[in-house]
């Protein structure tokens, strides 16, 4: 008797395996058909038996009952954010009308967001207003001048004249803008010379 060669061996050990899985797959499939109608055909015998159809019944209604309320509460949250939305720009509108002629230092609409903001944002911006309103005022005005005449004493000072036109001409100032002053009489006299 010969021996099986090697590459005998291997061709025949392959074929065979091919053989058995084709004939496999075949039974498998058919097996695979046959489960799925008994297992359709026993399906609702097998979920009685494990008695869970009540509480299946109890999950299907919980988890209806809890997507219908996310997605209620997701569309009342959008509705809730388009109105909050919706009001800040209106705010935020209104009161960029009024930045763009007032031109406010402190003014950042970021703060109409928030409502904890709007009561130092406004309190800020009406001092603001009423410091402009103060300063266009006679008084304001009084300090205006003082700005000017101090700016003319300066000039004046640095003019190059006698030291008795400077302090004439101080005196004057000083006299217009109501500050009193120790200026020597002496200093006030015109030059004889």
């Amino acid at each position: 008797m010969r021996p099986i060669r090697k590459e005998e061996m291997e061709y025949l050990y392959n074929d065979i395996k091919e053989n058995f899985n084709d004939q496999k797959d075949i039974i498998k499939s058919n097996m695979i058909e046959e489960i799925d109608k008994l297992s359709s055909k026993n399906e609702i015998k097998f979920i009685n038996k494990l008695n869970v159809q009540s509480k299946m019944k109890t999950v299907k209604e919980a988890y209806d009952t809890y997507h219908k309320f996310v997605n209620e509460r997701e569309l009342t949250e959008t509705q809730l954010k388009t109105k909050l939305d919706n009001a800040i720009q209106t705010l935020t509108d209104q009161v960029n009308k009024w930045h763009t002629v007032r031109k406010w230092k402190e003014y950042d609409s970021d703060d109409l967001k928030i409502p904890e903001n709007h009561k130092p944002l406004f309190n800020t911006l009406c001092r603001e207003e009423t410091e402009k309103a103060y300063y266009a005022s006679s008084k304001g005005k009084l300090l205006k001048t003082l700005e000017k005449e101090e700016k003319r004493a300066k000039h004046i000072l640095h003019s190059g004249q006698s030291i008795q036109n400077v302090w004439l001409h101080l005196g004057n100032i000083y006299k217009g803008c109501k500050i009193e002053t120790l200026i020597p009489t002496e200093m006030l006299q015109l030059d004889n010379k």
